[in-house]
């Protein structure tokens, strides 16, 4: 047994040895003779920008605090602060509509603002508000800035 062994190495050190010649190698990697192994390039990993921080004004309540006055909550459910914006107010059942400036809010902040309108409002007149009128702030949604109550 010791003997096929030592035969069984001596013939694997012989056909090794004659792979060891330029011309056995380049058919056993498939490259010409003198050719050079270009290496796999390695793919970059692109990182993705953090997402431009935006306000994101919303109104979700309205209340009639008086005859020609009422209040809204307006929310910013962005991550910058802003400073002022414009809310339409519109009578959308007897008509009348006017803008007013409101003061702004941190980011993740919310409050009360305070309106007074034009007289003669009806019971039951449809409102609707609209935050940041004219979409002057670029916000991180511009599809959820109407509000509307009935009065």
């Amino acid at each position: 047994m010791r003997s096929a062994t030592l035969a069984l190495m001596a013939a694997l050190a012989v056909s090794s040895a004659a792979l060891a010649t330029a011309e056995d190698a380049s058919a056993q990697t498939r490259l010409k003779p003198g050719q050079q192994v270009q290496p796999i390039p390695t793919p970059t990993l692109k990182k993705k920008a953090p997402p431009e921080a935006k306000p994101d004004i919303v109104i979700t309540q309205a209340e009639k605090t008086g005859p020609d006055s009422f209040r809204f909550f307006i929310e910013n459910h962005g991550t910058k602060d802003f400073m002022t914006c414009g809310v339409q107010i519109e009578n959308k059942t007897s008509g009348g509509a006017g803008i007013m400036t409101v003061r702004g809010l941190q980011a993740g902040g919310s409050g009360w603002r305070e309106a007074k309108i034009w007289p003669n409002v009806k019971a039951g007149d449809k409102f609707d508000l609209y935050a940041d009128y004219g979409n002057k702030i670029a916000e991180t949604n511009e599809t959820n800035n109407a509000f509307s109550f009935n009065w």
